[in-house]
C-alpha cells in the first residue's frame, strides 16, 4: 500500500489489528468479522498476525531476545526456555547473532532495530505480517538489506505480507523479489524503473553512494524516476541499405554571414544538424546565436528563438541593444519539449531553431526535475530527432560545470553533430569559439571575436589583435606561432621567475597546461642543468587565449630562460617546437603556415626544431635546432 505521509496508511492497520475502533464499515479475516470481537476471540485472530512497527516498537526494560519472544511468552504460554530457543533462531535469520541477545534495544544502531522487529514479527510463525514503513530512517544501503530480509522471510513462512510505505524504491524491490506477474508491479511501481544516477557522468547505480565510481565525483548522485509508462514494442521495420560508392548530393550549407562562426562550423550551418554551444555564464553564448539567426533571418531563412531561461521582454532588450529589431527572427518562451516538438514538427519547420538552454527543458514523460541526467538526455533526443526529422538545425545552449565540461551526461555530446565551446577570461574582451568535435568541418578550428558595447564582433586577424598591445621587447615575452585547427595564430607567452620566499615555491599558469610547464622545468634542470629550485614561476598566455598544442614548448621554454636571465630575446623572433623528456626538438606540423603568419605581420626570424618540412621560402631567417641544449648555448650563451 502506497501513500504520502499522514494518508492513513498506518491507520489501516491498526484498525484491523483492533487497536483503533472504525467509524464505519466492515473489516472480515478469513470470512470472519472482527469488529467488535473481544476476549477469547480477539485472541484468536491475533494468533495470525505479525507486526513489524515503524519505529520497530522494542521494550527498554526487555533484553533483545525477551522483545522477541514477547508475543511467544505472553500471548502463547511458551516456556521462557524455549521461547528463547526459538527467538535466537529467528534472530540468526534476520542476521544477528547470539551476543545481541543479551543486550538491551539502547545498544543497538537503527538497522540492528530493525532487524530485531523483524525477528519478533515472524516469531509466532503467522499466517499475516503487516510491515508499517520498514525502511524509514534508514539510509539507502541498510534499507536494501531490511528489505532483503523481509523478502527471504516471507518465503521462509509462506506468509500473506502487507507493506505500507511511501518509499517507491523499496516497495519496487519488496515487489519484485516476491515474484509478482508484471500486472502487479506495473499498479505498484506506478510508472517505470526509477535508480540512481551520477549528474555529472550520467552512470547509473543499484543504490546511492557517497561517490561515484566512474568519474570519482563526491556527492554527486540522486534519485531519478523513470517515465511514467511504457510503449509496447513493435516490430521493426526492414532497412534500406547503400554502399559506399553511392552518389549522394553534399549537404547544403547555410552561412550565417558571420564569417568567424561559419568558420567554426565548417563553412555555415547544415540542414537537419545539431549544434551544442557551451560556455561560462556571461561569456557570450546567447548573444552569438541571436546575432547569427539575426544575420541568417535577414538572409531569408526562417529562424526562431526558443528561450527557457529569460522573457520575451529580455529577449527584445538584448536585441535592440545589439541592432537587431528590424531582423525578423520569432521568440518565444518554453521549457516543455513536447510544445516545442509540436510547434516545429510540420512542413513548414523553420530553417533554425535555438534553445536557450537544454538544461531548462523538460519531457513530461519522466517524473525528475528539469537539468537533471535523465531529462538532459531525453530532451534533447527529441529535439535531435525532430531536427533529422524535419531537416532543422537545432542549436542547443548548454551550461557548464565549474571544471569546465558541459553539464550533463556525457553522451550528450555524442548526440548531437558539433560541440562549440566559447572561452574567455571575463578580463579580457576577446572570446574564442572552438570547435571540439565537428561532423561537417575540422574540429579543433576556432573563431575569434571581440566583446564590445554592440555585441560580439567578429576578428579577422586575430594574430594582429593579439600582438597590439605588445610593447618594447622585455625579458619573459616570447611570440609563438602557432595553429588552432587551420588557422595560423601568432599569440605571446609573458613569464616571470623570482625568487620564492616560500619553502614550496609556486607554479601559475594562465592559459596553459601547468603538467606541461613542470615537465618542461624539469627536462631544463635535468637536461641543461639549469635549476629553478626556489623560484616563483608564472606563465601567462596574453589576451585570454588558451593554447593546447605541444608546438609551444620551445617558446615556454625560451619565456623562462629569458625571465630567469632577465635577457630580452629579440622583438622580431617567433619560436615554436615540441621538446621531449630526453632534451631533444621534434618537429611540428604546418611549419610552412607558421611562418607565413609570422612574415606576413612583419617578423624577419624564427626558431624551429631541425629535421621539419622546410616548405617554400617564407622570408623568414630560420634557424634550427636539434635540440635544448643547443637552443639554450645559441640563444641564452653557453652556461
Amino acid at each position: 500500500v502506497i501513500g504520502g505521509s499522514g494518508t492513513g496508511k498506518s491507520v489501516t492497520l491498526k484498525c484491523v489489528l483492533g487497536l483503533l475502533a472504525p467509524e464505519a464499515g466492515s473489516i472480515k479475516v478469513d470470512g470472519e468479522e472482527v469488529i467488535g470481537l473481544n476476549g477469547a476471540g480477539r485472541e484468536r485472530v491475533l494468533r495470525k498476525f505479525g507486526m513489524l512497527f515503524q519505529g520497530s516498537a522494542l521494550f527498554d526494560s526487555l533484553t533483545v531476545w525477551e522483545n522477541v519472544a514477547f508475543g511467544l511468552i505472553q500471548g502463547r504460554g511458551v516456556a521462557r526456555a524455549r521461547a528463547k530457543e526459538i527467538a535466537l533462531e529467528k534472530m540468526a535469520q534476520v542476521g544477528l547473532g547470539l551476543e545481541v541477545g543479551a543486550l538491551s534495544p539502547a545498544e543497538l544502531s537503527g538497522g540492528m532495530q530493525k532487524r530485531v522487529g523483524l525477528a519478533r514479527a515472524i516469531a509466532t510463525d503467522p499466517e499475516i505480517i503487516f510491515f508499517d514503513e520498514p525502511t524509514t530512517g534508514l539510509d539507502p544501503i541498510m534499507a536494501d538489506v531490511i528489505n532483503d530480509l523481509i523478502v527471504n522471510s516471507v518465503r521462509s513462512l509462506g506468509a500473506t505480507a502487507l507493506s505500507i510505505t511511501h518509499d517507491i524504491a523499496s516497495a519496487r524491490s519488496r515487489c519484485k523479489c516476491c515474484g509478482h506477474d508484471a500486472r502487479t508491479r506495473q499498479a505498484l511501481m506506478a510508472g517505470a524503473e526509477a535508480g540512481y544516477v551520477c549528474q555529472e557522468c550520467g552512470t547509473r547505480h543499484r543504490r546511492w553512494a557517497g561517490r561515484c565510481e566512474s568519474c570519482g565525483g563526491w556527492n554527486t548522485i540522486s534519485e531519478e524516476a523513470g517515465a511514467k509508462t511504457t510503449k509496447r514494442r513493435r516490430r521493426g521495420r526492414s532497412l534500406d541499405f547503400a554502399s559506399l560508392d553511392s552518389k549522394a548530393p553534399d549537404s547544403p550549407r547555410s552561412p550565417t554571414g558571420l564569417g568567424e562562426f561559419d568558420r567554426v562550423c565548417g563553412g555555415g550551418l547544415v540542414p537537419g544538424s545539431a549544434v551544442l554551444i557551451g560556455g561560462d555564464p556571461g561569456i557570450g553564448k546567447s548573444t552569438l546565436l541571436l546575432q547569427a539567426v539575426a544575420a541568417l533571418s535577414r538572409a531569408g531563412k526562417r529562424c526562431d528563438y526558443i528561450s527557457g531561461e529569460e522573457a520575451a521582454d529580455q529577449i527584445r532588450m538584448r536585441g535592440r541593444r545589439l541592432g537587431l529589431s528590424d531582423a525578423p527572427v520569432r521568440i518565444a518562451t518554453a521549457t516543455d519539449v513536447g510544445d516545442i516538438v509540436a510547434a516545429f514538427d510540420s512542413a513548414d519547420a523553420p530553417h533554425a531553431v535555438v534553445i536557450d538552454s537544454i538544461q531548462t527543458m523538460y519531457v513530461d514523460t519522466l517524473e525528475s526535475a528539469p537539468g537533471t541526467v535523465a531529462q538532459v538526455r531525453a530532451s534533447a533526443h527529441e529535439l535531435i530527432r525532430l531536427a533529422k526529422r524535419r531537416g532543422i538545425t537545432v542549436l542547443l545552449v548548454g551550461h557548464v560545470t565549474k571544471e569546465g565540461q558541459i553539464a550533463g551526461p556525457r553522451v550528450l555530446e555524442h548526440m548531437v553533430d558539433t560541440v562549440l565551446y566559447f572561452e574567455g577570461e571575463r578580463g579580457h574582451q576577446f572570446r574564442i569559439l572552438r570547435a571540439v568535435k565537428n561532423r561537417f568541418g575540422p574540429a579543433d578550428e576556432i573563431g575569434v571575436f571581440e566583446m564590445t558595447g554592440g555585441g560580439l564582433a567578429e576578428v579577422m586577424n586575430p594574430s594582429a589583435l593579439f600582438l597590439s598591445e605588445r610593447g618594447q621587447p622585455s625579458p619573459g615575452s616570447v611570440v609563438f606561432a602557432g595553429v588552432e585547427g587551420t588557422r595560423p595564430l601568432l599569440v605571446e607567452f609573458q613569464a616571470l621567475v623570482a625568487p620564492s620566499p616560500h619553502s614550496q615555491p609556486r607554479r601559475s599558469v594562465v592559459g596553459w597546461d601547468g603538467g606541461r610547464l613542470a615537465m618542461i622545468l624539469a627536462v631544463l634542470e635535468a637536461r641543461c642543468g639549469i635549476p629553478f629550485t626556489g623560484l616563483d614561476v608564472y606563465l601567462n598566455v596574453a589576451g585570454g587565449m588558451k593554447v593546447t598544442e605541444p608546438a609551444a614548448d620551445l617558446a615556454v621554454a625560451a619565456a623562462l630562460l629569458s625571465a630567469r636571465e632577465d635577457a630580452a630575446l629579440p622583438a622580431e623572433t617567433v619560436i615554436f617546437g615540441e621538446i621531449s623528456l630526453s632534451g631533444a626538438l621534434r618537429p611540428v606540423s604546418q611549419t610552412e603556415n607558421r611562418l607565413k603568419e609570422a612574415q606576413k605581420l612583419g617578423f624577419t626570424a624564427a626558431i624551429a626544431p631541425a629535421g621539419g618540412k622546410p616548405g617554400a621560402d617564407s622570408g623568414l631567417t630560420l634557424t634550427r635546432m636539434g635540440d635544448l641544449t643547443a637552443f639554450v648555448g645559441e640563444v641564452f650563451g653557453a652556461g
